[in-house]
């Protein structure tokens, strides 16, 4: 995985970029888990997920992980 790690505002620029592939850091994916997860709480849709997370979540057990961790607990605020 990559080591460089990005504040959330340069995350989401350099992802929004579909020209340029980049290669997430598990802490750069935890970052733009934990921003997804406020959209997620609000009714977004999980299939809109940036692919480059889609891509690291399919590679990284861990970050996988994290975000069915974050999905069980939206679910638990929910009830």
């Amino acid at each position: 995985m990559a080591d460089i790690e990005y504040p959330l505002w340069q995350l989401l620029m350099l992802t929004a970029d579909t020209d340029k592939s980049i290669e997430l850091s598990c802490s750069d994916c935890f970052t733009l888990l934990d921003y997804d997860a406020g959209l997620l709480s609000g009714g977004a849709d999980l299939g809109n997920l940036l692919p480059v997370i889609k891509h690291h979540l399919s590679i990284c057990s861990s970050c996988q992980a994290e975000l069915n961790s974050m999905l069980d607990k939206l679910d638990e605020d929910e009830k």
